[in-house]
């Protein structure tokens, strides 16, 4: 019987040390998340891709330069290696490469 005991107090005990640990270990990343989200939104890298991409809403530029454009291009690359994907998510193409970097700056945004 108090070997049962001794069993299951040990179990509660671990169970309640892991749940704690866990929350401490999601306090801290939510912590570092919302750091880090600060960071790259005040980049220039954020800015200079927030506004290629509000010009395209606004029709200052096609669809076709927001998506095929050189200089698309080369804000989105920076803004990835901002946000720490230098590989440009294993994106080649050019269209493929600001369309992953849009979706990287809607994240962004959210986790603000």
């Amino acid at each position: 019987m108090k070997k049962t005991m001794f069993v299951l107090a040990m179990g509660v005990f671990f169970v309640a040390s892991s749940y704690s640990n866990a929350l401490m270990i999601q306090s801290e990343f939510n912590f570092s998340v919302e750091n880090n989200a600060n960071a790259i939104q005040d980049s220039v890298e954020f800015k200079n891709f927030k506004r290629l991409y509000i010009d395209f809403l606004d029709n200052v530029i096609s669809m076709d330069d927001f998506l095929y454009g050189d200089t698309s291009l080369e804000i989105a690359k920076a803004f990835l290696e901002k946000v720490g994907l230098p590989d440009y998510g294993g994106y080649t193409a050019t269209q493929d490469i600001v369309g992953f970097a849009l979706v990287q700056y809607l994240i962004a945004l959210g986790d603000a």
